[in-house]
């Protein structure tokens, strides 16, 4: 009677640890799924931002004589959202190409104050409609070994994080 009692109990316990997987298991199913949707909203609202841009100097130039001066200033606007538009759909490459692989980062020495200045001047338009004023201040000669790439994608994280949530007129 003592072999049957404990193999119900050994069968109880297997039952109880595979319910217990179960909800484990869909907890982080639940968890990714929330992952992936804030993801492709976050994405999508990153694509649309440029993009959108893009289509208003467009039907602004298609709907008005725009003068000479002021189409070379829409077109390098848009064309810096292009260039905008590409880094994030690069971005979003590298960053699923890292999940099938290990991520290589390509190591240089990289002067500091170029490399921001090169940084800044892709934010240059939103700065300025934010009335928002970047005071860089390094040595010249400040050398960093970096990828380049990857550093360069941090940085217009973080700068393009500040312009959404710094307030008009910011220091």
């Amino acid at each position: 009677n003592w072999v049957i009692l404990l193999e119900g109990c050994v069968l109880m316990m297997i039952i109880l640890i595979g319910v217990l997987l179960i909800f484990v298991f869909w907890g982080k199913q639940a968890r990714l799924n929330r992952l992936q949707s804030t993801f492709v909203s976050s994405v999508s609202h990153e694509l649309k931002s440029p993009l959108a841009s893009i289509q208003l100097y467009l039907e602004t130039m298609k709907l008005r004589d725009v003068p000479p001066e002021e189409a070379r200033e829409f077109v390098e606007i848009m064309l810096t959202d292009a260039e905008r538009l590409s880094n994030l759909i690069d971005n979003i490459l590298e960053a699923s190409s890292t999940e099938s692989r290990d991520l290589q980062l390509q190591m240089q020495p990289v002067e500091l104050k170029p490399f921001l200045l090169e940084v800044l001047e892709g934010h240059n338009r939103r700065l300025t409609e934010k009335k928002i004023q970047v005071n860089l201040e390094a040595e010249d000669a400040l050398t960093l070994h970096m990828d380049k790439k990857a550093m360069h994608m941090v940085f217009n994280n973080l700068i393009g994080n500040a312009l959404r949530y710094s307030p008009e007129g910011s220091p």
